[in-house]
């Protein structure tokens, strides 16, 4: 098992973790925690994971102690409880998200940080347009007009020269009192937007 690779029982139940799915290329999104570990069991009380269907591959993004994983799997089951919906994902390796591992790079390019969460009404949008001050591969520290909270699950594009928008799924991972912004980690690159970026960075070493 590589490094950056956690052992399955990682997480201890009540541990939140956001399930992402896609549609059509657009995220959905399910809050959830961990409801027992062996085997793994997510707890989900958003009305969205009713949608899921057996055999539904989805990304889960964990936080426990500071730190972020994710994992690609998919749902072998699902079904109701007194408490929302049970899903059970098929068996999976979290990867440790680590944006320090990758050289940071001082840049300043067009950021905008959609933040999307369910509710009962329905999924409610917020966006904050801004800058990057420096950028990696694996995420970017950004100042924007508003800060997401930290841990939330993001919508995240940068405007490259030459390349346009690029997107992927990042988590807001940390702020720093008394520094303007906030770090976002990446979790899932949508389209090319990471050999868009990586070609960007090599240019920008």
């Amino acid at each position: 098992m590589g490094q950056n690779l956690l052992r399955i029982d990682w997480a201890e139940p009540g541990t939140p973790v956001a399930m992402v799915f896609f549609d059509d290329g657009r995220p959905g999104y399910a809050d959830c925690e961990v409801a027992a570990t062996q085997p793994l069991t997510l707890r989900c009380a958003d009305r969205v994971a009713e949608q899921i269907e057996p055999g539904r591959r989805v990304l889960l993004v964990l936080k426990d102690k500071g730190h972020y994983a994710k994992a690609e799997t998919k749902i072998r089951a699902v079904r109701a409880d007194g408490q929302g919906w049970l899903l059970y994902p098929d068996d999976h390796a979290w990867e440790l998200l680590e944006q320090r591992r990758f050289p940071r790079y001082r840049v300043r390019v067009p950021a905008h940080v959609r933040l999307i969460q369910e509710g009962e009404a329905g999924p409610s949008v917020a966006g904050f347009d801004g800058q990057t001050v420096d950028v990696s591969l694996g995420g970017a520290w950004v100042e924007t007009q508003g800060e997401p909270e930290a841990g939330s699950l993001v919508d995240f594009r940068l405007e490259l020269p030459g390349a346009g928008w690029q997107r992927m799924l990042a988590v807001v991972a940390r702020k720093i009192e008394g520094k303007a912004g906030f770090a976002v980690e990446f979790v899932e690159y949508i389209g090319g937007a990471r050999f868009n970026l990586q070609g960007f960075l090599e240019r920008a070493a």
